[in-house]
């Protein structure tokens, strides 16, 4: 929201306001507070109408499937996996907002719509880039389809579903250019995730560890080759016909191997990336409460459940008394900023710091005005949001100002738009010595309260 809130203001993306992910749902955080205001309420507006459409989306490719008692059945499941704190479901973060276009990519792709499948395939890796594993399965599952009959209609269909999922990135790609933004997007969103994803993923040579984790879906793709092809031949039947086109099984399976491997190509184990193999999980569950190809999904579910366990993923957010602290605030048995730290020590904090930045100090103007600039030396861009104010510097968190070449880029950002406060956390994210150089030359100190310092821009020195 730190970055939409730039965005709408006129910033550039990347250049102007930094984030490593793809464009997509910063474009539509602005576009939610473009249009229903600067609140956390409208982004979580938009998640509501998404999911709920994303939740049809998912009885219609179930009843596909399954008909239409399957349909439901998925659809409910899906919405009872997505709609509590136990996956992060509640929260507005990518995997949630790539499951629609991932869904309606194989809806409209089954139904022979390549190049729209492949459009809306591309559109969810613009949301994250892990949703190209979910393309990589209705590929592999195209090129299943081959039959020595009519070679070329695969072939054909192969191409125009790639072609579809080259447009919007080719689109995307040429924006940038043409704004003379390139660099920066590739850098943040190529450079910068091949750094991000190295971080949990180092074995031996750099993302090493990426290769064993692909293990599981390679074994199952050489079997389904091997169950595909191999009879014919065996017999010099060669791409002859075979039933494949109607097994959904085996895209069920191709999808949730290789989601899974997307959900964890990241490294880390924040629950919410599993949301990437809720809706194929969603169809194997259906699969398996109607009675169809029920052994296949147990055994596919069994083997995820197992590599979950195995590359670290657990439940660490979801705390049983999540329903009743909201029932305590709802009903005025709480007061706000109890009902806050229920979530993060943190949280009712920078609330607190925000309302300062914004209220009056005394004199019937704002400490601060909607023009003027802040700087936070911390992890907490969302003090941006809440206080309404932007950085002077294209980068809100300091886990992006590590090296010394970006430390150099946001002091000489800092001196050229002095900020009217800067707020520094302690202890310290990691080490600044520019910025406290730049402290003691331009800045009063103003106090201290729960661990974060605050300077004043100094009326009678300069940064410089």
């Amino acid at each position: 929201m730190a970055v939409a809130q730039g965005l709408e203001r006129g910033q550039a993306l990347y250049s102007g306001v930094f984030d490593n992910k793809p464009p997509a749902i910063f474009l539509l955080a602005a576009a939610s507070i473009k249009f229903f205001g600067l609140t956390i309420w409208s982004f979580r507006f938009v998640l509501m109408i998404w999911v709920l459409v994303s939740i049809i989306a998912i009885y219609f490719l179930g009843r596909k499937m399954f008909g239409n008692r399957g349909g439901l059945i998925s659809a409910s499941v899906y919405a009872a996996l997505t709609a509590t704190p136990f996956l992060e479901g509640n929260i507005a973060n990518a995997e949630i907002f790539m499951a629609l276009p991932i869904t309606l990519g194989f809806l409209v792709g089954l139904n022979k719509n390549y190049f729209l499948s492949g459009i809306l395939f591309s559109l969810a890796v613009l949301f994250k880039f892990p949703a190209v594993f979910d393309f990589g399965a209705f590929f592999l599952f195209t090129l299943l389809l081959i039959t020595f009959k009519n070679p070329l209609e695969c072939v054909k269909n192969l191409g125009v579903l790639t072609l579809g999922f080259i447009f919007p990135i080719a689109a995307t790609v040429l924006y940038f250019v043409i704004n003379g933004h390139f660099n920066y997007f590739v850098n943040a969103t190529l450079f910068g995730n091949v750094n991000y994803v190295d971080y949990g993923n180092r074995y031996i040579i750099p993302n090493g560890l990426l290769v064993f984790k692909f293990l599981p879906s390679l074994l199952l793709f050489s079997a389904l080759l091997i169950w595909r092809f191999a009879p014919q031949i065996s017999s010099f039947r060669f791409f002859i016909k075979r039933p494949l086109e109607v097994d959904f099984n085996v895209l069920l399976s191709l999808w949730f191997m290789l989601s899974l491997y997307g959900a964890s190509f990241g490294g880390r184990d924040f629950p919410h990336y599993l949301i990437q193999s809720l809706p194929a999980a969603s169809f194997l569950i259906c699969s398996i409460i109607i009675g169809q190809h029920r052994r296949m999904s147990i055994l596919l579910l069994s083997i995820g459940m197992a590599l979950i366990l195995l590359f670290g993923f657990r439940t660490q957010y979801f705390r049983a008394n999540y329903y009743p602290n909201f029932v305590k605030y709802a009903t005025g048995q709480m007061r706000f900023d109890q009902w806050a730290a229920f979530f993060d020590a943190k949280t009712p904090r920078n609330y607190a710091l925000a309302a300062y930045l914004r209220e009056s100090n005394g004199e019937n103007q704002s400490r601060t005005k909607v023009t003027d600039r802040i700087y936070i030396w911390a992890n907490e861009p969302q003090i941006y949001f809440l206080a309404n104010r932007l950085s002077p510097t294209r980068f809100v968190t300091a886990y992006h100002v590590v090296t010394k070449d970006v430390q150099m880029e946001v002091v000489n950002d800092l001196i050229e738009k002095p900020p009217l406060y800067i707020l520094v956390e302690r202890p310290k994210p990691h080490s600044f010595p520019e910025l406290d150089t730049l402290l003691k030359r331009g800045y009063n100190f103003v106090g201290i309260t729960e661990n974060v310092e605050f300077y004043r821009l100094s009326e009678n020195s300069s940064p410089l």
